[in-house]
């Protein structure tokens, strides 16, 4: 390999990494400014066994996971204190069958959105006629009613996985952003 050719892939990977960076710092900043809030339920989805969309809502956007794909959205105000979720973009992963259906059916949810009603730990997205499309609820706010034994356990868990795992899991959504630059970077040097 020549030293040109090299030097082109150095500077390459540079700025991949370099870009990478910029995407995990927007996400930390973005993440830090909006809450997160999980499914709780929704029209025509059943959650039971399935993960969960995850959504945050950071002034007039949406980003978050179908629970298979990740997304993104923008919400436009409208008269009378409607808004229109609209140019609703996401990922195309290959989806179990069931979380397909709640992935279309999510999709279609935020479509006819038109009223978003939040109080206190809920934030419901409700249709025209002032129907509940979709129910989120912010993480950990339910537990309230677990005993504080099971607190314990689950901050335990929490600190254990941080200790096992480190900043790697917490940096998971970055390297999500980077995937498709991942496998060039590896066979450079490796």
């Amino acid at each position: 390999m020549t030293k040109l050719t090299q030097s082109a892939q150095v500077a390459a990977v540079a700025l991949v990494l370099l870009t990478c960076a910029a995407v995990e710092a927007k996400s930390a900043d973005s993440k830090s400014a909006a809450a997160t809030w999980v499914l709780q339920q929704g029209a025509d989805i059943s959650l039971d066994k399935s993960r969960r969309p995850e959504m945050r809502m950071d002034a007039k956007e949406l980003t978050g996971s179908t629970g298979c794909n990740n997304f993104s959205a923008t919400i436009s105000e409208r008269p009378n204190k409607r808004v229109a979720i609209g140019r609703i973009v996401r990922t195309r992963m290959l989806c179990a069958p069931d979380q397909n259906k709640i992935e279309n059916a999510f999709v279609r949810a935020l479509e006819k959105t038109e009223v978003i009603r939040e109080q206190g730990e809920r934030l419901t997205f409700l249709s025209g006629d002032g129907s509940a499309l979709l129910v989120w609820n912010r993480p950990g706010k339910s537990s309230a009613k677990k005993s504080s034994s099971t607190k314990r356990s689950s901050s335990a868990k929490r600190r254990h996985h941080k200790r096992q795992h480190g900043r790697a899991a917490l940096r998971r959504s970055h390297w999500d952003a980077c995937f498709p630059f991942h496998w060039r970077v590896h066979r450079w040097f490796h």
